[in-house]
C-alpha cells in the first residue's frame, strides 16, 4: 500500500510542476490536497475510506458471527438439558 501511496505522490507532483498555468489553481489546489490527504495515509494518521461493498462485507462477515455463536449456544444449552418426550403443545 505504501507503495501504492508513493506512487500517486509522484504522479501528483509531475502533474503539479507540468501544469503550473494560472487558469489551473482550482485544480492545482485539489493536487495538493490529494498530496496531503496521500502523505497522511503513508504516515497511518488517517485511515483509509472504505468502499460501501466493504462495509456491507463486514456487516455480513458480523452478523455470521454472532449467528455462528447463537447456534454454538444452543448446542451446549441442548447437550446440558436432559432429553424429555413431552409432547409438543
Amino acid at each position: 500500500m505504501l507503495q501504492e501511496v508513493d506512487s500517486t505522490q509522484e504522479n501528483l507532483i509531475s502533474i503539479m510542476n507540468n501544469s503550473a498555468e494560472p487558469e489551473e489553481e482550482a485544480s492545482q489546489r485539489n493536487i495538493k490536497s490529494l498530496l496531503e490527504e496521500a502523505s497522511k495515509l503513508a504516515e497511518g494518521k488517517q485511515k483509509p475510506t472504505r468502499s460501501k461493498s466493504d462495509q456491507e462485507n463486514t456487516e455480513k462477515m458480523k452478523d455470521a458471527k454472532k449467528r455462528r455463536e447463537q447456534v454454538q449456544q444452543a448446542k451446549e444449552a441442548q447437550k446440558k438439558k436432559p432429553f424429555t418426550s413431552e409432547p409438543l403443545p
